[in-house]
């Protein structure tokens, strides 16, 4: 194995794509419980700052000022994403005119987010939502088809790299991954996400998450589990098919709690054929695109902060070398999304004796210098 220099420090990393807030399992539960436990998990894994995609004003404002307050990250973004569709979650702002378009630019630009994010399969919408953001210089995040991603500007961002060959903004997660099934949709793929790089338009990754809302199994063991469950109640349901005898249990609840449930062994063969073909598209393309490390949690079994670390352990993995990787959570991120340098904390490994640059990525800590 060739030596992988590992850096003695780095700055905190930046989480490009992250949620605010979690549920409320009772009424009488506090709101501030899931941002606390966020900023919490947050500050143990050494994350600095993050870009919010959707979230409540509720979750928003309690989430800054519980920031502020107890030393958490800096926010970029903020606000509910919006749609065109009948909202799916009340973290999207279902928009219906040209009126309700100019009102939410307007809101992100008098808020001070810089930042509008779209969810929506429909072009037109979509060159809408872009075209007011342009007269009101807000950049835009696009969760959505990938070829929609020709309405983003410089210095826009595309949410998510398996989304470059989604057909619809809500595709289910395998729907969305057995889009990657052909050598020729995969070329396709690099052909998009080469126009976007040439463009300045940003790609986070979501890789983590987005395998993990597939192959549920697999993150059964992620460690730190117990940190989620003051974000997301059901994570018990998680722990509870770990313990002995308790796996089909948990499946049960978990499926009925949230609808999550592994694919059939055929479709589960496929996605991993396609799932071979997202990596290699994406260490294809890392150097010619500003790929932004991102995670999308609190998710099911991503954890804040620690996911972000398996995420560029994932990277580093597929074969982009370990200072490309750092750069991209670090220095390029706060350039992307204008975030002041944190020159206040720094990261250590526990350990820099692995020549795994996994090893080193998963044991950084923060420390104080």
């Amino acid at each position: 194995m060739i030596p992988i220099e590992q850096p003695e420090s780095v700055p905190s990393l930046v989480d490009c794509s992250i949620g605010l807030g979690g549920y409320r399992e009772r009424m009488t539960d506090s709101v501030s419980d899931a941002p606390t436990a966020i900023i919490e998990s947050l500050g143990r894994h050494g994350i600095g700052a993050v870009h919010s995609t959707s979230a409540t004003w509720e979750e928003y404002w309690t989430f800054l000022q519980l920031a502020r307050e107890n030393g958490g990250p800096s926010i970029s973004g903020g606000g509910a994403a919006l749609t065109d569709e009948s909202p799916a979650s009340h973290r999207l702002r279902w928009v219906t005119s040209l009126d309700d378009i100019k009102r939410a630019v307007a809101t992100s630009r008098t808020e001070g987010f810089g930042w509008v994010t779209v969810q929506s399969s429909s072009t037109d919408f979509i060159s809408a939502v872009a075209a007011e953001s342009q007269r009101n210089g807000v950049r835009m995040a696009l969760r959505g088809p990938g070829h929609c991603a020709k309405h983003l500007s410089p210095g826009d961002v595309f949410l998510g790299f398996i989304h470059l060959l989604s057909t619809s903004a809500f595709d289910h997660p395998v729907d969305a991954l057995l889009e990657w099934a052909t050598e020729e949709a995969t070329e396709h793929a690099i052909a998009v996400a080469r126009e976007l790089g040439e463009n300045g338009v940003g790609v986070t990754t979501e890789l983590v998450s987005h395998r993990r809302a597939v192959f549920i199994r697999e993150g059964l063991k992620t460690p730190f589990l117990e940190t989620l469950e003051p974000i997301l109640p059901h994570t018990r349901h998680i722990r509870e098919m770990n313990r002995p005898g308790g796996y089909l249990a948990g499946k049960h609840e978990l499926k009925r709690a949230t609808g999550l449930s592994e694919p059939n062994r055929l479709t589960s063969k496929r996605a991993q054929i396609s799932w071979g073909k997202v990596l290699e598209a994406c260490e294809a393309t890392h150097r010619e695109l500003t790929l932004l490390p991102g995670t999308r949690s609190p998710q099911i079994t991503t954890v804040p902060g620690y996911s972000l670390k398996e995420e560029l352990s994932l990277l580093a993995h597929l074969g982009c070398p370990l200072d490309y990787v750092l750069d991209a959570a670090t220095t390029r991120a706060r350039t992307f999304f204008d975030i002041p340098d944190d020159s206040s904390h720094r990261l250590s490994a526990e350990t820099n004796e692995s020549e795994d640059p996994t090893t080193y990525l998963l044991s950084l800590r923060r420390k104080v210098v």
